[in-house]
């Protein structure tokens, strides 16, 4: 599993506490395309909000024979901000654009359309020594 967490996102430092972050935003869109969520939940904390909803959501889409297209995430070259907090834990900002997301039935036909949108993703991470893990994921409209 850890071969699939790019190198530059693997050690507790800044930089990598960033590309980690960037690497589990884009992989919680691949895990709701594709319904793999091996990895997702490895890296997730059992206490992690958005974590557990984004495990249940991809559970009743394959459960109800549903499937999303599009929905692609680009990190932004604007810096990213963050760091260390005085918990122990890093939080990291950066903006995201998210494409237009399309929900299908098994047919094919169109449930549900989330426009594109441009926004603020903000990870909580946690480093145990070994590997990061999140603890929290949210987004805002970007300003």
């Amino acid at each position: 599993m850890l071969a699939q967490i790019p190198e530059n996102a693997r050690n507790e430092s800044l930089g990598d506490a960033f590309a980690f972050a960037q690497f589990f935003v884009i992989e919680s869109q691949r895990m709701m395309i594709g319904f793999d969520t091996e990895l997702f939940a490895a890296l997730s904390s059992t206490e992690c909000v958005f974590c557990n909803n984004s495990l249940e959501l991809a559970d009743d889409l394959q459960q109800k024979d549903l499937r999303i297209e599009g929905g692609e995430i680009e990190i932004s070259d604007a810096l990213p901000d963050g760091g260390l907090q005085a918990d122990g834990t890093w939080r990291i900002e950066f903006e995201i654009d998210v494409g237009e997301q399309r929900t299908l039935d098994a047919d094919g036909s169109v449930v549900e359309t989330v426009p594109p949108n441009h926004l603020v993703a903000s990870v909580v991470l946690n480093h145990d020594g070994s590997r990061w893990q999140v603890e929290g994921v949210g987004a805002k409209e970007s300003t």
